[in-house]
């Protein structure tokens, strides 16, 4: 009898310590960088977490002021391991915060969660004298040879770095670099030129404002068979003239999606749809005068509706390597559609000194275009594709990386489009109504 007590006294022991073990909370075994760690290279491109047992496929962390920049989705790599992509910054310290009293989706594969737990390290101090001069000598090899549009700005680049080169070298801090930077790249007055340091945008210089010639309110209540899209294109009819706006090239046109309103239900419409009933029309209106650019590549799908030929429509020159000189040329075109959509009837495309950008070279595809006219006021003149430059001390520098020329020659920069028909204006003009819309009807109906 006394062995059987014993037997069974065993047996459950051994049940209740294998249960035991089987529900314990996980455990941090390992992280990198280490918890608490200072001196932290911030070369470092990804935290790593380890546990002690595997974990269920989900994740709570937690927002905290000192969080690291995240750089993609956090993730796991295994069953027990745990990764989070940063970027990380010179003398900072940083806290990860896994799991609290609410968010527990840190847990073991058996339901068991993670208790709350700080990851905590401080990368390496720099020594900034040293490591500003670096990324000063960096940033003088980069001005002005690999800005485009550097001489056409009429500033003098090596006498400013050198004015500046003791301010930069001793900036105590890499915010403070950054700030001279942004201050210094003033002197281009060029929109496509910014700084970008710990995941924030500096720019030195935006567009200048011209006079505003549309008034946008007033198209929207004289718009008939009026459809929108979530992004602010517009679409319909005006007098028996088809007219579309598009305020941006920041949108591929086969992803959007228009809404009509008829008396009981909302109708939605693809981009190819609305294009279909607007080509109905013998003459159509394309309104781009609120456009300060976006993706090149949307507005040639665009424009590709109404070429019947592949059409060149601008020539850039960017840098080339092997001269180190701005002297690679090339001639972008536009071809046709592959649907073989196209309209035949009359276009007017309206433009203004907003203008800029990828929307000039809209402009200057439709300017190439048969039976089109681009109305109304010569553009802002701003094209430059700019391109980032990385300095050792975790700034980047983006600069235009081409010079944009009509077909003629004529340098865009500064200098803007002009329009076939030039109709100037003034801001006063379009208060209540909208003269350039009146004045392009009046054209047509006189066709």
């Amino acid at each position: 009898m006394k062995k059987k007590r014993l037997l069974f006294t065993l047996l459950y022991l051994s049940f209740t310590s294998v249960f035991t073990q089987s529900a314990l909370a996980p455990i941090i075994i390992e992280t990198i960088p280490s918890i608490g760690a200072t001196n932290v290279d911030t070369n470092i491109k990804e935290i790593i977490i380890k546990f002690n047992q595997d974990m269920s496929p989900y994740m709570s962390i937690m927002s905290s002021p000192n969080m690291p920049k995240k750089t993609g989705k956090p993730r796991w790599l295994d069953k027990r391991t745990f990764s989070i992509p940063v970027e990380l910054y010179p003398n900072n310290l940083y806290t990860v915060v896994l799991n609290s009293s609410t968010f527990r989706n840190f847990k073991s594969a058996e339901g068991v969660s993670l208790h709350p737990v700080s990851l905590y390290f401080h990368t390496k101090t720099i020594d900034y004298n040293k490591h500003h001069k670096k990324a000063f000598k960096e940033l003088s090899q980069i001005l002005p040879s690999k800005y485009s549009y550097a001489s056409h700005k009429n500033v003098n680049w090596e006498t400013l770095l050198k004015q500046n080169e003791s301010a930069f070298q001793n900036a105590k801090t890499t915010s403070k670099f950054t700030l001279l930077l942004t201050n210094m790249l003033k002197k281009a007055e060029d929109p496509h030129i910014w700084v970008e340091y710990e995941g924030k945008r500096y720019i030195p210089s935006t567009a200048k404002l011209g006079e505003i010639n549309y008034n946008s309110k007033y198209i929207v209540s004289i718009i008939q068979n009026k459809k929108t899209s979530k992004y602010g294109f517009i679409a319909g009819n005006i007098k028996n003239v088809a007219y579309i706006s598009i305020p941006n090239w920041s949108n591929n046109l086969d992803e959007l999606v228009y809404k009509f309103q008829d008396e009981n239900n909302t109708i939605e419409l693809s981009f190819e749809d609305v294009l279909k009933e607007l080509f109905k029309y013998e003459n159509l209106i394309i309104d781009v005068r609120d456009n300060r650019g976006g993706n090149e590549n949307y507005a040639k799908v665009f424009a590709s509706y109404f070429a019947k030929d592949t059409i060149p429509y601008e020539k850039v020159v960017s840098y080339n390597k092997q001269s180190k000189k701005f002297d690679n040329s090339h001639i972008k075109k536009i071809y046709p559609n592959k649907k073989n959509h196209n309209y035949s009837g009359n276009v007017y495309v309206l433009s203004s000194s907003a203008v800029m950008s990828s929307n000039e070279s809209f402009i200057l595809m439709m300017k190439t275009l048969p039976n089109t006219k681009v109305v109304g006021m010569t553009t802002y003149g701003g094209s430059g594709n700019p391109k980032a430059y990385d300095l050792s001390n975790g700034i980047k520098v983006y600069l235009p990386s081409w010079k944009a020329y009509t077909l003629e020659g004529d340098l865009i920069e500064d200098h803007g489009i002009k329009p076939d028909i030039e109709i100037i204006t003034t801001e006063k003009e379009f208060i209540n109504r909208d003269v350039l819309i009146d004045r392009v009807l009046k054209m047509i109906k006189k066709l």
